[in-house]
């Protein structure tokens, strides 16, 4: 369905901010020296018949607003509607897909589906609680246009798949990738400094003020939270409240940092089996230690897969090296369904049994690069403008080389990132992006106690200068807690219904198991 949307100026609510100071006069709701447009469209593909009512459209701002008459970057945006609307409650805005680089899920064509996740992870909070909810991409990344894709990466790390290369020579390739893909988007007309969270933030404040929205309510997840921390930043005048999930903060160091994070990440995987009867049972409790062990006969006897790729449905044969084992096991265990495939994949691997790894590979490994969703030009973008610089690359090689089996991940990952945002040739952000953000506005932020990249100590480290902060960690949830808790969900639409009281006493904390943990 289209149409203006029905939204509601939530009158009380806005004298409620003023008197707390919260809302005003102030940089936010200065007049822009640039134009965009508005244009409402009927959707252009379909939900199903049990979804919310959806009015959709596009905004065109300009790609550099310090050119307004330059090239228009255009922002497909999507907004559910509330099953029962309630006018005393604001809508929420869904900060982009994560990555960077990842989209939200707005079809690009009418041939594409939008899945329901797309807007049931946050119905709670939204459309079940009397909410509009509006999902939007960030700029350069998924429906919006330019895309910044870049095919070349993708080409590259297909090759590198069916025939590994040292990791000196893999990083030159990878360089060379960037700089012929960046090539192409500057002969395009494309500006890439003009692709970074700053801009994604002022997209939002352009998008509010287009809507008539007098403010708003964040939900950011994982790199959706740097956005959103951007925003509070930039326009601290026109938000209600925050809700960020799994905090990407800008002052903690993530090149840093991972190492640790990642290799205990991993090795709590084993743990758990370890701990399991019954998995212990099937793999043994020395099962850890018997896979680092096998790491360097991996290395010298490297393993023939043959997978199938899901987009083209051919056969690939691919390169087993403990690099790729490795990072296939990380993938894997971002997300709560898949961490008890682990265990199973490493025992018949060491067994002589190709199947189980040979599935982790394709679903978390080539179906990334074939399938998607990353957009490699905005991810380099987004990157090199405001985190990269910030990290000291030597320490965080001095880091790798402290844990067991960081020397397969994240000593390589450092050198491609290096050497990506030399050949990208962004501009950074300054100092100010590895500052932490501080403000009033009450944020309620989220961590999962199983989450191997966006732990609970950087919430907690965001929440030190976010002076009206809620901080919860989710017991046996791994990234992205609002995927698998409803309890979660529901906790964040009472906390944007009332942001300064409480919402961590809601009776579902008690009623809400933590997700059962299932080894196979």
């Amino acid at each position: 369905m289209t149409g203006r949307p029905r939204f509601r100026r939530a009158a009380a609510w806005i004298g409620f901010l003023a008197c707390l100071g919260l809302s005003g006069t102030g940089a936010a709701e200065v007049q822009p020296a640039y134009e965009t447009k508005l244009e409402w469209k009927a959707c252009w593909f379909q939900g199903e018949f049990d979804w919310p009512e959806m009015e959709c459209g596009v905004l065109e701002v300009p790609e550099n607003r310090a050119k307004p008459a330059g090239r228009k970057v255009r922002l497909p945006f999507v907004i559910f509607k509330a099953f029962e609307p309630d006018d005393r409650k604001l809508p929420v805005l869904v900060t982009g897909g994560g990555g960077p680089g990842n989209p939200v899920g707005i079809p690009t064509s009418t041939s594409d589906k939008m899945y329901e996740t797309a807007w049931s992870n946050t119905s709670a909070m939204s459309v079940y609680n009397g909410r509009d909810l509006i999902v939007v991409d960030n700029r350069g990344v998924g429906s919006a246009q330019p895309r910044l894709d870049c095919p070349e990466i993708s080409a590259m790390a297909i090759r590198e798949l069916e025939a590994p290369s040292a990791l000196a020579e893999g990083v030159k390739k990878s360089a060379r990738a960037y700089a012929a893909c960046r090539e192409r988007l500057l002969k395009a007309g494309i500006d890439i400094n003009a692709y970074n969270n700053v801009t994604a933030a002022q997209d939002i404040e352009d998008l509010r003020v287009a809507l008539g929205l007098p403010v708003l309510n964040l939900y950011g997840v994982s790199y959706g939270t740097r956005i959103a921390l951007t925003y509070l930043r930039d326009f601290p005048r026109t938000i209600n409240a925050v809700v960020l999930d799994g905090v990407d903060a800008p002052e903690v160091r993530l090149f840093e940092y991972i190492p640790k994070l990642s290799y205990e990440s991993i090795k709590r995987v084993f743990d758990l089996c370890r701990d399991d009867a019954s998995c212990r049972t099937r793999y043994g409790a020395d099962l850890y230690a018997r896979f680092l062990a096998f790491l360097p006969q991996l290395e010298e006897a490297p393993i023939a897969l043959r997978v199938t790729d899901p987009k083209s449905m051919m056969p690939l044969e691919i390169v087993l090296t403990p690099e790729l084992l490795v990072h296939t096991l990380y993938a894997t265990i971002y997300f709560n369904d898949n961490i008890g495939l682990v265990p199973r994949a490493v025992a018949a691997l060491m067994n002589g049994s190709l199947d189980y790894i040979a599935e982790l590979v394709r679903d978390q490994v080539v179906s990334f690069i074939t399938v998607g969703p990353l957009d490699y030009g905005a991810y380099a973008s987004y990157q090199c403008h405001g985190i990269v610089p910030y990290n000291d690359l030597s320490h965080a090689l001095e880091e790798a080389s402290k844990y067991p089996v960081q020397s397969y991940m994240n000593h390589g990952w450092i050198h491609y990132e290096k050497a990506m945002c030399e050949a990208w040739q962004a501009a950074d952000g300054g100092p100010i992006e590895a500052e932490a953000v501080a403000s009033n506005v009450p944020v309620l932020l989220y961590s999962g106690e199983y989450d191997p990249i966006t732990p609970h100590s950087a919430a907690l480290s965001a929440a030190r200068t976010l002076r009206n902060a809620r901080v919860k960690e989710w017991p046996g949830i791994a990234h992205n807690v609002l995927s698998m808790s409803y309890c979660a969900d529901r906790i964040a639409g009472a906390f944007y219904d009332n942001p300064f009281r409480n919402p961590l006493g809601d009776s579902c904390l008690q009623d809400e198991a933590p997700p059962k943990l299932e080894f196979y």
